[in-house]
């Protein structure tokens, strides 16, 4: 008789769900995250506070974590652009290749891929309208985007992501009719843009400390933006 083996993570009993199954590819990042002290060093912490973190979605998702769009160096000099850096209870469960732990971490800093505040909170408040679509409609550079869920990053080409905004439901209204702007005199038209999703996203995984969540994560007036 064949014998099946199987992993699992148990969590402090305070959890709301405490026992996870592990993936056997997972294993090897479970027990490097289990043996460090990884919790954020002060010098990251003026960098962290300035980008701010995305906070939780409308139904409560990401609410267990803080998690933070950046740009990393790590100490053997690789450089990621599109980093985030998360803070979390639970170890990392997901793809181990995707996974990078803080104490090998030199830098942070702004990612310039990393949309605006305003922007991540406008993803992370969006509602969903039909299963698994929770739009927010933005435009750059004359161009209009859909983007589904929470969003960190915006990558194009040709189109810089700090200058990205949420279209007003008006505009979004406007955006595919033809004719003059009487104030500004332009098309109302917005070209359907697209975005360059031809890029990987690491995972930075950090400790979760109930001070750096009141910290850095943004505050009930910012969310209402």
């Amino acid at each position: 008789m064949q014998q099946v083996h199987s992993y699992w993570y148990v969590a402090p009993e305070d959890r709301d769900a405490n026992w996870f199954f592990v993936e056997k590819t997972s294993l090897e990042a479970l027990e490097n995250w289990n043996k460090k002290d990884l919790m954020v060093s002060e010098v990251f912490m003026p960098i962290l506070k300035e980008i701010v973190a995305t906070p939780p979605d409308a139904y409560g998702n990401g609410s267990d974590y803080i998690s933070i769009p950046c740009q990393i160096t790590l100490k053997d000099g690789w450089v990621f652009e599109t980093a985030l850096l998360q803070l979390q209870y639970l170890p990392p469960f997901y793809a181990s290749e995707h996974i990078i732990l803080i104490d090998e971490v030199a830098k942070i800093e702004p990612s310039k891929y990393a949309l605006p505040l305003d922007i991540r909170v406008a993803t992370a408040l969006a509602f969903e309208v039909r299963m698994s679509y929770a739009p927010t409609v933005i435009e750059n550079g004359g161009y209009s985007f859909i983007l589904n869920w929470t969003n960190n990053f915006f990558k194009h080409p040709e189109l810089d992501a700090k200058n990205t905004r949420v279209l007003l439901p008006e505009e979004e209204e406007n955006k595919t009719k033809t004719g003059k702007n009487k104030n500004k005199k332009e098309d109302n038209n917005l070209k359907q843009g697209i975005l360059d999703c031809d890029y990987e996203v690491v995972y930075v995984i950090g400790d979760w400390n109930e001070e750096l969540k009141n910290l850095l994560q943004i505050d009930d007036e910012t969310t209402m933006l």
